[in-house]
């Protein structure tokens, strides 16, 4: 059942490209180049989303939303995003991705801000305006928000003196940047590589001056989303906050990222391992294993699990532990405990735990600690007995 469900998770509809009909009337109004940039099959399926049926130059219902994702991913990572938008009365005609990078073949020590990303990006707000005759709302993630925001002001890239045009700021309605590397990256230590002072995330940065020499040109309104404690962007550099834009209309600020996303998108605070579940391991195991487990200290997301379930007896389906990877917590794979849900799991058969400090401890400093083994073992012990099951392991990166 769990490989199935990985599967699914995996390969789900996301995995396809850009719509026929959208691609068609891309390749006959701007050229089949710039459809083929548009759609990236070059990295197989999954390189891009949007487009639908929809009838070209007919106005949406809604205005349609562009996901631009970060450093070496690719677009169908947003997976969940998309899913989520869909799942609010959104079409595939109003929700769209491309990816504009190599999806990660380059180290991430090496990439840079590239000007063929930007007008990829570029050429991605001008067509699906046009497609869908709507301003546009464009969803931004880390070093995704100073290309998309390059992409929208124009003018000329600092690292080839070619010329993009004049400001988009007309077809954007709302701009939101989430953890966003908008005056750079707290990790940029030596201006070399991804940091170098041209087109690299080093804060004083000739990209980084561009993009912040003017404000309010991202869109009609704009918002900031990001953590006071950012494992890869950090909070300030050069004693500006790394995620903020200047001329906002607000920036929501939080102690983790993915709580803060989830109130924003879900509009509601994720919640702790069950009343039930704690219950029944403090009878058993003793008060001090509950409150391991549940990670109060983290405040809402440290956990989850439990449900209403009646301790001892057996689940429909294998319970999924899942273990996130370094300096994460438990909450920030939420969407994947989401898609068990949707797929008939009960809040009884997905469980996790945070087991480190959820990322107060500088990534270069962490270690596999005994401490962070009990608790995952612990959970494992726990969650058996409590389900009366086998139970299935969904780990990540150093969580494996």
């Amino acid at each position: 059942m769990l490989r199935i469900a990985i599967t699914a998770l995996l390969v789900a509809r996301v995995m396809a490209s850009m719509s026929q009909p959208f691609l068609k009337w891309v390749s006959e109004t701007y050229g089949s180049t710039i459809a083929m940039r548009l759609n990236r099959t070059d990295l197989g399926p999954g390189g891009s989303f949007g487009g639908g049926n929809h009838t070209s130059k007919q106005k949406t219902l809604h205005q349609p939303v562009i996901i631009v994702h970060g450093m070496t991913s690719r677009v169908d990572r947003f997976s969940d995003i998309k899913d989520y938008f869909m799942a609010k009365g959104y079409t595939d005609a109003e929700v769209y991705g491309t990816t504009y990078g190599d999806a990660g073949e380059t180290s991430m020590l090496f990439v840079t801000m590239e000007c063929d990303f930007v007008k990829r990006i570029r050429e991605l707000i001008i067509a699906v305006n046009a497609f869908t005759n709507s301003k546009v709302d464009v969803l931004a993630f880390s070093m995704g928000s100073p290309i998309a925001r390059k992409a929208i002001l124009g003018g000329t890239c600092v690292d080839t003196e070619e010329q993009l045009g004049v400001p988009l700021t007309s077809l954007v309605d709302t701009f939101v940047g989430i953890a966003g590397a908008n005056f750079g990256s707290f990790l940029c230590f030596l201006p070399l590589g991804s940091c170098n002072t041209i087109n690299g995330l080093h804060c004083r940065s000739r990209f980084l001056a561009d993009i912040n020499s003017r404000s309010r040109y991202e869109g009609s309104y704009i918002f900031t989303i990001y953590s006071t404690d950012d494992e890869y962007v950090g909070y300030e550099a050069c004693e500006r906050i790394t995620s903020a834009i200047d001329g906002q209309d607000k920036g929501i600020e939080g102690n983790m990222i993915c709580v803060t996303l989830a109130t924003f998108f879900i509009g509601e605070a994720i919640a702790s391992m069950s009343p039930t579940f704690l219950n029944w391991v403090s009878n058993t195991y003793g008060h001090m294993i509950s409150d391991r487990l549940i990670r109060a200290d983290l405040g809402p997301g440290g956990s989850f699990g439990g449900g209403g379930h009646i301790p001892l007896q057996r689940t429909q389906h294998q319970p999924v532990i899942i273990v996130h990877g370094i300096t994460n917590r438990a909450d920030r794979f939420w969407a994947i405990r989401e898609h068990f849900i949707s797929n008939g799991y009960s809040e009884a058969e997905v469980y996790a735990t945070t087991y480190g400090d959820a990322g107060k401890t500088n990534v270069l400093f962490v270690t596999m600690q005994c401490d962070y083994v009990k608790r995952i073992r612990e959970l494992i012990i726990a969650v058996s007995a409590y389900t009366s099951s086998t139970v299935d392991i969904l780990a990540f990166s150093m969580g494996l």
